[in-house]
């Protein structure tokens, strides 16, 4: 509020600024971009391997104890049996099968936990950048979960 004093009155002219042309940059939404691995994927994946591994040893105790008990066998084909050799390769067969048993149940273990942290170890969205420009602004648009 400017109250009038004795003496002259001097207004100042209002200056305005000229008008400006505005430019817009229309630059598309920021989109989250899904990667496939994560540490947990990193890590399922070696516990696979190891499962695979754990599976194919497996296999060759079952298919030794398999060759073992056929040796066995052919030495003596009935339930009673004197024979020293037959009944160490019997052993033997017995011992295989008890491991190929212990190794398949391992490796399927590790191959079914695998996959289920193959599943819920899904990596979160990665943080997207993008530029945003006008007339004499510029600016950075980042999205993301947190």
């Amino acid at each position: 509020v400017i109250t009038p004093s004795p003496g002259p009155i001097v207004t100042a002219p209002i200056v305005t600024a000229p008008p400006t042309a505005t430019t817009t940059v229309m630059v598309d939404r920021p989109r989250y971009r899904s990667r496939t691995w994560s540490t947990t994927r990193g890590v399922a994946v070696a516990i696979a391997v190891v499962g695979a591994g754990a599976l194919v040893t497996g296999a060759y105790f079952g298919a030794q104890a398999d060759d073992l008990q056929g040796q066995s066998d052919a030495i003596c084909p009935t339930a009673l049996c004197a024979d020293g050799e037959a009944l160490r390769l019997n052993d033997d067969a017995k011992r295989s099968a008890k491991n190929a048993n212990l190794a398949l149940g391992l490796g399927g273990a590790a191959v079914v936990t695998a996959g289920v942290m193959w599943f819920l170890g899904k990596p979160d969205d990665e943080l997207v950048v993008a530029p945003s420009f006008g007339d004499r602004q510029a600016g950075v648009s980042l999205r993301g979960r947190f």
